[in-house]
């Protein structure tokens, strides 16, 4: 009787250890769940903080370069009213001489 006593209780033991394993087994998958949430919500803060820095560079770069391209245009218009008053006066007799010429 020693025996089936023995090999029940052995039978209860390996069962409690089983069970034990198996909390434990659920634990590291919920440890491990509760983690790669945790890592995805820091990428996914990192990503966005990542955008908005570059979406806030690229607007700063868009700016000065519209601001060149303003700055040129000024210089351009200026330069072409410049030489507009030099030789606007003649440019407008040498059109009207050509056109009553014909």
């Amino acid at each position: 009787m020693d025996i089936i006593a023995e090999i029940l209780e052995t039978d209860r033991l390996a069962e409690e250890k089983l069970a034990a394993a198996e909390r434990k087994k659920q634990d590291m998958l919920e440890n491990t769940r509760r983690e790669q949430q945790r890592l995805e919500q820091m990428a996914d803060e990192n990503t966005e903080s990542y955008r908005e820095g570059l979406s806030s560079e690229n607007e700063q770069k868009l700016r000065e370069e519209l601001e060149q391209l303003e700055a040129r245009q000024k210089e351009n218009i200026a330069a072409l009213e410049s030489v507009f008053e030099k030789n606007g006066e003649r440019w407008a007799e040498d059109i009207f001489k050509r056109i009553t010429a014909v």
